[in-house]
């Protein structure tokens, strides 16, 4: 089955429940139960929990390749607008490569 989110999350830093399920919640994955298969995700929660984990301890700078490869249009569209509102709120630079024509946010 692979690992769980749980500890996918864990990878990052020594983070409890809580903590983990609160870094989700900021990607709109609260729906997302720690302890489910990474593998059993659909491409866009596995996202969720990728982005959760990179900035589960914090930072200033989001390096991203592709976040929107292999999802539909309207969940690309979802995903550049939590990212585009995670580094509003976290006053964050990102960089974004994508093929995909992204309008740039300042």
């Amino acid at each position: 089955m692979g690992i769980t989110v749980a500890e996918e999350l864990g990878f990052a830093l020594a983070a409890d429940a809580r903590r983990m399920q609160r870094a989700l919640e900021e990607w709109q994955g609260g729906h997302i139960a720690l302890d489910q298969p990474m593998l059993r995700l659909h491409r866009l929660d596995a996202l969720r929990v990728a982005l959760a984990r990179a900035t589960l301890g914090g930072c200033d700078l989001l390096l991203m390749e592709q976040p929107d490869a292999a999802l539909s249009d309207a969940e690309a569209a979802s995903i550049m607008q939590m990212i585009r509102a995670w580094t509003k709120r976290h006053a964050a630079i990102t960089l974004i490569t994508s093929h995909r024509p992204v309008e740039s946010s300042r």
